[in-house]
């Protein structure tokens, strides 16, 4: 922006943790009571008194995205570039879908290295649901042989594939208990 006061400079916040776009739209820093968000690397209530003038020069516009939106970046940078990137990492992927599509040049900085590996797992397996390359349920099934292979043929017939499966007729606890009122 310093070198080129033409370009646009625009920030992205998940919508649960958007202290610093509150901040600049009420031009002081504004502390939020609570942030609910995945991205734990811009999880905060309140920004820092450092970068808001910052901001306040240099950034056009905050825009805020979603948790669904992240995990879908995440798992658009892992899938199609084989890149991972932590998921305060992935913002600017994820704010790509609110930016008007016009013929100018769009550079998103991507940041990684602050993720471990149940975040990732966590993160492929929401973003693999989240676009339905991934559907899991359960199923109450009498207890008689063959009702498992019933299942199986159904979803064979559907032309799904099992990728697990967790077989287990005593996960209810109170499964033999009576109720006494």
């Amino acid at each position: 922006k310093t070198i080129n006061s033409k370009i646009k400079v625009i920030g992205i916040e998940p919508d649960g943790a958007q202290a610093m776009k509150v901040s600049v739209e009420h031009n002081r820093l504004i502390c939020l009571d609570k942030v609910n968000t995945i991205t734990d690397g811009v999880a905060v209530k309140n920004p820092g008194d450092i970068t808001f003038p910052i901001i306040c020069n240099h950034v056009d516009e905050i825009i805020t995205v979603s948790d669904f939106d992240i995990m879908e970046a995440f798992l658009l940078l892992l899938d199609t570039h084989k890149l991972v990137g932590e998921s305060a990492g992935v913002l600017s992927l994820a704010g790509l879908k609110k930016i008007p599509k016009t013929q100018k040049k769009v550079v998103c900085l991507v940041s990684g290295g602050n993720i471990d590996m149940l975040n990732i797992s966590s993160m492929i397996n929401r973003g693999l649901l989240s676009r339905g390359r991934i559907f899991g349920f359960s199923v109450d099934l009498p207890d008689k042989p063959g009702q498992l292979q019933k299942i199986a043929e159904l979803l064979a017939s559907l032309n799904a594939n099992i990728i697990k499966l967790d077989h287990n007729q005593f996960k209810t606890f109170d499964r033999f208990m009576e109720v006494q009122l």
